[in-house]
């Protein structure tokens, strides 16, 4: 890429196989590849769309399983008025539980509190338990098959 790029951290819709990643593909996205978010985050399903919040200190949190992409800078502009509702923050990244949080990337939060919808109440995300000793927790949302 010979314009200024970013890397973004994908989750839901916008992944590979989901209903929105032609946007990426427009953007002549490249996959980075596969990466966690630290363990502070947890993630419900919001009528079909994935909502990546932080919740409250007291409740338990997950990494997050998802892509990493590089993209041209000014696709962000495009990309946040997709994602209303979200804000792009910067996040620390690794690729396993067990290995320093030694890459950045944007990704897409939820803006809310999902548990205060009432309209649409959220449903939680399959979790992947690792078989290690540092009995962290994976959570993925698998595009709508939930």
């Amino acid at each position: 890429m010979s314009h200024n790029t970013v890397k973004l951290f994908l989750y839901g819709t916008l992944m590979r196989g989901g209903m929105l990643h032609d946007i990426i593909r427009g953007f002549d996205g490249e996959f980075i590849g596969s990466h966690l978010t630290l363990p502070i985050y947890d993630i419900v399903e919001m009528e079909g769309f994935p909502a990546l919040y932080s919740p409250k200190v007291d409740n338990t949190t997950y990494h997050i399983a998802g892509e990493v992409w590089e993209l041209p800078e000014y696709a962000l502009d495009y990309i946040d008025r997709v994602e209303v509702g979200y804000n792009r923050i910067k996040a620390l990244l690794t690729k396993s539980t067990k290995i320093n949080y030694n890459e950045s990337a944007y990704l897409y939060k939820f803006a809310y509190n999902p548990f205060e919808f009432i309209i649409y109440p959220p449903k939680h995300i399959i979790t992947i338990s690792i078989l290690s000793i540092t009995k962290n927790s994976i959570r993925i949302w698998v595009n709508g098959k939930n």
